[in-house]
């Protein structure tokens, strides 16, 4: 519902004679004496030497706010604005002028602000981020050392189902079948059924991750690989069907399809170094041969 004319009048009154009378309190009270060393017409309010202006104060007060409402969050500033210069001219006050030295500081931040806005902006406009398949393979194999797994991986289909479920015979006949048909129909039988699974062979995953999922128990997961390939679990709610393609035990030469992207990104950043690299490397050359640098 619209408010018509008069009540958005009456509205923006009661707005201003709120701020009005809030200004005024505080300043009573914030101004003690009036004294014209301290005293500011245009305060709202002060703390030491310090004032809060009436022009930092508009447009707080957002469109349409009651008048309780406006009064509230004027006073809420007011009171937050005190407390900060309190605690500041307190700090100010009491530590020792090396802390309070922050001209270099600001400017050491502000230059490296700069060079990085202008670094990562030559890097969006002039990085070939793309890294083709055969670039991917040398990196591997010439870097198989720096490739050693940290934890088993596998690769495997699982599918989650109701305990009371009455197909139990069908997913498993499905799950272990390697014709195409078949793993379309149980993909789709998942999804109308709204059955949690996993059917991406050739993704890998960490055992460790798996078990957040699964109720796999084991206190050796290599023996536990060794030794599986099909399992069937269950708990008080689920049925829990793993089928495992492979996998890979710790220590061992990482496989290359489960590194891909993590060398994609390795190529990336050297190719990132290697122009900004050459970038300062002009910018110097030509600083020199123009004589803007000079060492004494």
């Amino acid at each position: 519902m619209h408010r018509n004319s008069k009540q958005q009048k009456s509205d923006q009154t009661a707005l201003r004679y709120a701020t009005g009378v809030l200004i005024f309190i505080v300043t009573i009270f914030m101004l003690p004496g009036c004294n014209s060393a301290k005293f500011n017409k245009d305060a709202v309010a002060r703390v030491g030497d310090v004032f809060l202006l009436t022009s930092e104060i508009k447009g707080l007060v957002p469109p349409g706010a009651s008048a309780t409402d406006s009064l509230q969050i004027t006073r809420n500033y007011i009171n937050t604005w005190i407390r900060k210069q309190t605690i500041l001219q307190h700090a100010k006050k009491n530590l020792p002028a090396d802390l309070l030295e922050f001209n270099k500081k600001l400017e050491d931040y502000k230059n490296s602000l700069i060079i990085y806005t202008y670094q990562k902006e030559l890097i969006r406009q002039q990085l070939d981020t793309v890294v083709n398949e055969e670039e991917i393979i040398t990196y591997y194999e010439n870097n198989r050392t720096n490739f050693e797994l940290k934890e088993n991986i596998l690769r495997l289909d699982y599918i989650i189902i109701q305990k009371d479920s009455a197909e139990k015979k069908l997913i498993h006949k499905l799950l272990l079948s390697d014709s195409i048909t078949d793993r379309q129909q149980l993909e789709e039988w998942c999804k109308q059924k709204q059955a949690e699974y996993y059917l991406d062979e050739e993704e890998w995953i960490f055992f460790n991750d798996l078990i957040k999922y699964i109720p796999v128990t084991t206190y050796n997961q290599e023996q536990f690989l060794a030794n599986n390939t099909y399992i069937e679990l269950n708990d008080s709610v689920n049925y829990y069907y793993l089928r495992i393609k492979d996998y890979k035990i710790k220590e061992s030469l990482s496989p290359l399809d489960f590194e891909k992207e993590n060398i994609r990104m390795i190529l990336q950043n050297k190719r990132k170094s290697m122009l900004l690299e050459k970038m300062e490397k002009e910018l110097f050359d030509q600083a020199l041969k123009s004589n803007k640098i000079e060492l004494y």
